[in-house]
């Protein structure tokens, strides 16, 4: 399968041989904006990082339901949900990893997300249509986004201007009790504008690829609304609100003990308030913004078929933060970045009844444009908190374009990661550590990205990641494992290679490639090492189609699991594949449909270790994934 990987990517690099007619009609423009890595808005030929955009034709085409879905296809990046994050909404068995790092950060529209449970709600819920682009950052970006940005950066762009006023009603439904309904209403008036949204989505039983039944019920409810004022021509006020609550069941398989249950009940809710300036020349900005989020979730255990659930772990967190960050042109070459970040965190489980966390942080960063080719960013964070002593954490990045279609990079960030408060604190599944230490370590990369002409580019990158003290998960007898540190410095490296290309005048494909190396496995537990993504659309005006593959493979096997546990995943190596169109009846109606996992492959979404009463050679705990599904549905505008 690896070899028609390569193949497909040959064929795609010589469409302009294989169809030279249609290249030489037309140049088919990829060209989106990127400005994670800086915060200067750079066209993607020109980007000094490794950086993917999904753009909201992206979403619509493949219907996204969730930013887990966005983000799976991007190379470098694995997003697990145990079992559709019933019962494991805050877990670290549920969680985003770039880069072999589940140290990342989602920011929405400038605003870094730490909301209690980081960015878990985000890959589950959130309002689509209001999507303009989601970039991704892959690796360290501890100036600009905190000091624990040590995989990646997930950048949420919403949509800025609102024409009139629209709405659009979408029901859709599929196989294994899925059920979905959605509704959203946005518009401008005067200097006010307004998106609201509802969703409901349920799900239920479903059959793995063997055809094995396997019990799930998701009942989830979100509500997004973002209203806004136009204060004058420069300054915009801009309150959200999200609130989602979900609530469910689903079993995990235990060959030598019997299939269990976790049931939740979940609720999360975040207000943000933001003041926005933008000079009318685009050379100054600032904004002023401050989020506050609670997450309260109750999690129970039980055996199949033993009755009511037992009470495991009941958690209630919140979070208030404050930032400020203010940008200026202080010449033609030379831009400047700064600002402030202050948090105040609180969490109370049983292990640790009442916690509370203060963390602040000030930053700086300036990009000068040494030549018209070479280009230099240096920046530096200095970040303090009331359980460790504070750091300076220092980055750098050079650049240089040897043409305008050619841009090659070299960049160093220094990272910093304080231990969860499971760790320190303990839980009912881990014991309490006070003693583990933060992380610390620098990660270097290399990277070209290439634009052959508009309609094909492609980026290579190539990182190493050092790691002082790494906080790793311990296997210890009994009930409950422990987080240590691994003693001196352990590596993290890898690469990726990202190809695009839009061919003839309706079809465009993707193929990316990643690779992920640690000299200690147990950094990387349940990850791939090797990971494909490959996709192909064709877009015609009234109706698309659009085919994802995913490959993942040569699993890693850590020293989370002990000796005679080679074999810890059922299936070491799998494609699945995916497949979506749309029909447009007229300019207000559509119909839809998407096919999952087409070939029922099964496969394991996650496994995990479980110490009391595992055997050398027992298969270990773990969730399947569904088999082949479908939904099908209709998307009314109005």
């Amino acid at each position: 399968m690896r070899k028609r990987a390569w193949i497909s990517l040959v064929a795609l690099v010589c469409t302009g041989g294989i169809f030279p007619e249609m290249v030489a009609a037309q140049v088919y423009d990829l060209e989106p904006v990127v400005v994670t890595a800086t915060t200067t808005p750079v066209s993607a030929r020109k980007k000094n990082a490794s950086v993917t955009v999904v753009t909201k034709e992206d979403i619509e085409e493949n219907h996204y339901s969730t930013l887990q879905e966005v983000i799976e296809h991007v190379s470098g990046v694995n997003s697990v949900t145990f079992a559709d994050g019933t019962g494991f909404e805050i877990s670290g068995e549920s969680s985003l990893t770039m880069r072999g790092s589940g140290n990342c950060v989602v920011v929405v529209d400038g605003i870094v997300q730490k909301t209690g449970n980081s960015y878990k709600s985000y890959l589950m819920q959130m309002n689509m249509d209001d999507i303009e682009r989601v970039e991704v950052l892959k690796g360290s970006a501890s100036t600009l986004y905190g000091a624990d940005a040590v995989g990646g950066v997930v950048n949420i762009i919403t949509k800025k201007n609102y024409e009139g006023v629209h709405g659009k009603a979408r029901a859709a439904a599929g196989n294994f009790g899925y059920r979905n309904y959605h509704i959203n209403t946005n518009g401008s008036k005067d200097k006010v504008f307004l998106d609201v949204s509802y969703d409901k989505t349920e799900k239920g039983n479903y059959k793995d690829g063997d055809g094995v039944r396997q019990i799930r019920d998701v009942d989830a409810d979100t509500v997004n609304v973002k209203l806004g004022t136009r204060l004058n021509k420069t300054t915009d006020l801009t309150f959200t609100y999200q609130d989602i609550r979900q609530e469910g069941y689903a079993s995990y398989i235990m060959p030598n003990w019997g299939n269990r249950l976790w049931t939740s009940d979940y609720k999360f809710k975040t207000f943000t308030t933001s003041i926005d300036y933008r000079s009318n020349d685009g050379k100054t900005s600032n904004k002023f913004s401050v989020l506050w989020g609670n997450f309260v979730s109750d999690r129970r255990r039980s055996k199949v078929g033993d009755g009511p659930a037992v009470a495991w772990e009941s958690i209630d967190r919140d979070n208030i933060s404050v930032s400020d960050r203010y940008y200026r042109w202080l010449d033609e070459k030379n831009r400047l970045a700064a600002g402030f970040e202050w948090q105040k965190y609180s969490v109370a489980t049983v292990a640790a009844p009442h916690r509370e966390i203060y963390e602040r942080a000030f930053y700086v960063q300036d990009e000068w444009d040494v030549t018209d080719k070479l280009k230099f960013t240096g920046g530096l964070r200095y970040v303090s908190s009331n359980s460790y002593k504070a750091q300076w954490l220092d980055s750098w990045n050079l650049s240089y374009g040897i043409n305008d279609n050619i841009n090659v990079y070299v960049l160093s960030n220094k990272f910093y990661k304080t231990p969860s408060t499971t760790a320190i604190f303990g839980s009912n599944a881990f014991y309490a550590n006070p003693s583990v230490k933060p992380e610390t370590g620098r990660s270097n990369e290399i990277g070209i990205n290439a634009a052959f002409n508009p309609s094909t580019h492609m980026d290579i990158a190539v990182f190493n990641r050092r790691h002082e003290n790494a906080i790793v998960i311990k296997s210890l007898p009994g009930p409950k494992n422990i987080y240590e540190n691994i003693g001196g410095t352990s590596h993290v490296k890898g690469a990726e290679i990202n190809f695009e290309k839009k061919f003839a005048r309706y079809f465009r494909g993707k193929i990316g490639f990643s690779r992920l190396i640690a000299d200690k496995d147990s950094q990387i537990p349940r990850l791939p090492k090797t990971q494909y993504t490959l996709g192909l659309s064709y877009e015609r005006d009234s109706y698309d189609v659009s085919i994802e593959g995913l490959n993942r493979s040569d699993f890693a096997p850590n020293n989370y699991f002990p000796a005679g546990f080679q074999n810890y995943l059922l299936e070491k190596n799998y494609w699945v594949w995916n497949v979506s169109a749309d029909y447009k009846v007229n300019k207000d109606l559509k119909v839809f449909t998407k096919i999952y996992n087409i070939f029922d492959k099964c496969y394991m979404s996650a496994t995990q270790y479980t110490a009391a009463g595992a055997r050398i050679g027992e298969p270990l705990a773990y969730y399947t994934a569904s088999g082949r599904s479908f939904m099908i549905g209709a998307e009314y505008q109005f």
